[in-house]
């Protein structure tokens, strides 16, 4: 969809054997009756998993009803949740399920760490970070489009040279910052999950999550870039206290407590506030409401007797 219509029309019309495109583009096309898919004999689903994230599940139906039943049909995901398995119920016939590597098993040439860090403090510890003399290389996972340029622009403006991949840019503007990034022009590459498919980088010694992923499948995939090739690699997480459940689930899928890293940044002061302002409050329930010394004389005082009876007494008298 980020390229020109014509020229794709033409090739088209000339004759193809193989046609690779997205949901989007590919209905288009069917639409204006320029591709049809009734002779085809090989269906191909790639990246199944994110296209159901971005809700590209009506299309896939569509184009999937459009295609001869009599077929060969693959779907590759990096991660295989439910909603992948339900759909390939739908359209495989007693599938064979094929694993490069169990997803649960987190690479051994991969050092991982976590940092517990304010959300207002991670790019900071970002920056040290980035100082290491071992980091030569680095592909930063951003939750949003959004936050993905408010990082790099942040970054960019306190003299770091960055780059930014994300589903708003253009295929030229992608092409031109992954070639700057694997020619080491730029040794930082900001990236949200959708735009980091596909990326293949040999040379990659971090990954680090400034946000955490929202699936521990997501977590496996974007670790799995570093310690290509034989090499070691490390992977970083700040971890955010809203993101402790995220990190929990990681924990439980990968089998183990990933490592704590101390460092300067750690939000020990809003711990011991936090503490202290329940202490606060705890000794604000024990003390005794305002008044209340006043109130408890005049609740075990006499009653004073009005004039009419102490004179009533009298005259009684």
């Amino acid at each position: 969809g980020g390229m020109s219509k014509r020229g794709q029309i033409m090739k088209i019309k000339r004759g193809v054997d193989i046609l690779i495109a997205t949901p989007g583009r590919l209905l288009d096309l069917m639409n204006m009756n320029i591709v049809k898919l009734n002779r085809v004999k090989y269906y191909v689903l790639d990246e199944v998993d994110q296209m159901l994230d971005m809700g590209f599940i009506d299309d896939v139906k569509k184009i999937s009803s459009s295609v001869p039943k009599e077929r060969q049909t693959m779907l590759f995901s990096a991660t295989i949740p439910k909603t992948i398995e339900s759909l390939a119920k739908q359209l495989l016939n007693n599938p064979v399920r094929l694993e490069m590597a169990a997803q649960n098993a987190p690479l051994e040439t991969v050092e991982q760490k976590v940092y517990f860090i304010d959300h207002r403090n991670k790019v900071d510890l970002l920056m040290e970070t980035l100082k290491s003399k071992h980091l030569t290389s680095a592909l930063v996972f951003v939750r949003t489009k959004r936050g993905c340029d408010q990082v790099a622009k942040k970054m960019n403006a306190l003299g770091l040279n960055v780059g930014a991949l994300h589903g708003d840019k253009s295929q030229k503007e992608r092409q031109q910052v992954l070639k700057a990034f694997k020619n080491h022009e730029i040794n930082v590459l900001l990236a949200t999950d959708v735009a980091a498919r596909g990326i293949d980088i040999d040379a990659l010694s971090h990954v680090i999550n400034l946000d955490m992923p929202q699936t521990p499948e997501t977590y496996m995939h974007r670790i799995g870039r570093t310690a290509r090739a034989g090499k070691l690699g490390a992977a970083l997480s700040f971890c955010a206290n809203d993101e402790r459940h995220l990190l929990k689930a990681v924990q439980k899928h990968i089998g183990f407590n990933l490592p704590v890293q101390q460092h300067d940044m750690m939000p020990k002061a809003s711990q011991s506030k936090g503490k202290s302002q329940s202490n606060k409050n705890q000794s604000q329930s024990k003390r005794k409401p305002q008044g209340y010394a006043q109130f408890k004389k005049k609740i075990h005082q006499k009653p004073k007797r009005s004039r009419y009876k102490q004179s009533a007494k009298r005259y009684a008298t």
